[in-house]
């Protein structure tokens, strides 16, 4: 999949002009590396190849004619691995990797390390509070798409 043509088509079907993505340079397989050795686990593969086209991808707003960031889309594998390291993932089950914050009350969105039969990775929600995990979307594109159009509710 070219994640940045889909991405971009998302922002497009909003056809306000008011929100872009902002694509950062790719991770290089060593990053993917690293992260996963970090992690103790494979990402799932709709994730690598995201990262590996945009080591990260930031939604950015249009404030009085400037482009100011907004939110992660998906955070960067530097950004992964220090928000997966085990301090920071208290009650998190230990074969769910997060990777994007809700941006309200420590909600993360997350998936499990390897997919489920037939290749999906759903998407997750963690809340801290709560210590609950509730499924979001059944995939990471589907969530991507949802979260763009603002049709996500944590």
């Amino acid at each position: 999949m070219n994640w940045k043509t889909f991405i971009e088509r998302q922002y497009a079907s909003l056809g306000n002009g008011m929100s872009r993505p902002a694509f950062r340079s790719p991770a290089s397989p060593d990053e993917i590396a690293n992260l996963e050795s970090a992690v103790g686990g494979r990402l799932p593969n709709p994730l690598r190849d995201c990262l590996y086209q945009s080591n990260g991808i930031l939604d950015e707003l249009l404030i009085q004619g400037q482009w100011i960031e907004n939110i992660w889309l998906v955070w960067s594998c530097c950004e992964m691995m220090e928000n997966n390291l085990p301090g920071n993932r208290v009650g998190i089950p230990a074969d769910y990797l997060v990777f994007a914050a809700a941006g309200a009350d420590g909600i993360l969105f997350g998936c499990r390390f390897q997919p489920e039969p037939g290749g999906d990775s759903p998407v997750y929600t963690w809340h801290p509070y709560e210590s609950v995990l509730e499924k979001v979307e059944p995939s990471i594109p589907g969530f991507l798409a949802r979260r763009i159009g603002g049709s996500i509710f944590v």
